[in-house]
C-alpha cells in the first residue's frame, strides 16, 4: 500500500557523529529538525513548504552529511540526547 506522510526519519551512523550533532549542523544552515534518539533525526514538513524548499532541504541534508564523512560536524554546545 501507498502512503502519504509529511514525515521523515533517517539514522545517522555512529562513525559519523550523533543525531544531536548533525541537527545542530542543519540547525546552521537553516533546516530545523529534531534528533529523536542518538542516532535518528526527524524532519517535517507542512503545507506551506513548497517543493523548492523539500529540494533545498534535501540538498542541505546531503552537504552536511558530506561534512560528517570528512568529520566536520560541529560540536553542539549544551545539547544532549
Amino acid at each position: 500500500p501507498h502512503v502519504d506522510t509529511n514525515i521523515v526519519i533517517f539514522r545517522v551512523e555512529a562513525e559519523l557523529g550523533t543525531a544531536v550533532r548533525f541537527v545542530a549542523a542543519l540547525e546552521q544552515q537553516g533546516v530545523r529538525s529534531l534528533a529523536i534518539g542518538p542516532q535518528q533525526v526527524r524532519l517535517v514538513t507542512h503545507l506551506d513548504v513548497n517543493r523548492e524548499q523539500v529540494t533545498r532541504a534535501a540538498e542541505t541534508i546531503r552537504e552536511v552529511a558530506e561534512q560528517a564523512i570528512a568529520g566536520n560536524l560541529p560540536e553542539a554546545v549544551g545539547a544532549a540526547y
